[in-house]
């Protein structure tokens, strides 16, 4: 999983401010650093569309957060999908099994999503469908039905795979300006105090 931290210091606040709202302060900073995770939790979902091509929900949905408690006043928001840690950092992909299966005209199009039965592993032994080097490249191919026509080169196939950086998900999450997080906290203390009336 790849997170950031959100931390309040309520040390450096104890010492502004007046007794009376000191019972109520360490609920309204962690509630607002729990809103501040959920903001940044939304621009980090919208850099998702906006940097990959998104075909269902997966990724968005594992973009999390833990709440900060009263305790800990720590708010915890990443992802839970591991490869998302090769998108932001970069390095080399290694495959499950013998090779990275690079997706050629497994799809129609880039954007479409590859369907189960065009998965490596459910090709496996159908008609039609053969591992072989063609022209330097080795693959997964599929015969096509033209008589001599050129097997359809479905995936690449690769002992590994070079991933570049891409996402870069502090960058997203620091859209929340200082400006709204002083505004949340601000709310986050409003609200705590009419609770405690």
């Amino acid at each position: 999983m790849i997170s950031l931290s959100i931390k309040s210091n309520i040390e450096s606040v104890l010492r502004e401010i007046d007794q009376d709202v000191t019972k109520q302060l360490p609920f309204a900073m962690a509630s607002g650093t729990t809103m501040v995770a959920k903001e940044m939790q939304k621009e980090i979902i919208q850099d998702l569309y906006r940097k990959f091509t998104i075909r269902n929900t997966y990724l968005p949905n594992r973009i999390k957060i833990t709440p900060a408690t009263k305790q800990t006043l720590t708010a915890v928001v990443g992802s839970t999908v591991g490869f998302m840690e090769l998108q932001q950092e970069g390095g080399t992909k290694q495959p499950l099994q013998k090779n990275v299966a690079i997706p050629v005209e497994a799809r129609k199009t880039f954007s479409d999503k590859i369907t189960l039965a065009k998965l490596p592993s459910r090709l496996k032994g159908k008609k039609g469908i053969f591992a072989a080097t063609i022209h330097g490249t080795y693959g997964i191919f599929q015969r096509t039905q033209k008589s001599g026509g050129s097997p359809l080169l479905l995936y690449r196939l690769k002992q590994s795979a070079q991933i570049k950086p891409h996402w870069a998900m502090e960058q997203s999450a620091f859209k929340v300006t200082p400006s709204r997080v002083n505004t949340i906290f601000y709310q986050a203390l409003q609200s705590a105090l009419k609770t405690a009336r």
